[in-house]
């Protein structure tokens, strides 16, 4: 997608894009055990 497409998007629905986003990061922060989003920068800074 382009640039534009993509600031369209955004545009018309940015709360259900932001909101997806956030979701998917909770999922994925439960499912490997993070508490918090501090945990992972600090593991992706050791790799």
């Amino acid at each position: 997608a382009s640039a534009v497409q993509f600031g369209s998007v955004l545009g018309e629905h940015w709360i259900e894009v932001f909101a997806e986003i956030n979701s998917g990061i909770q999922n994925y922060m439960k499912q490997k055990g993070y508490s918090n989003i501090g945990e992972m920068i600090g593991n992706a800074k050791e790799s």
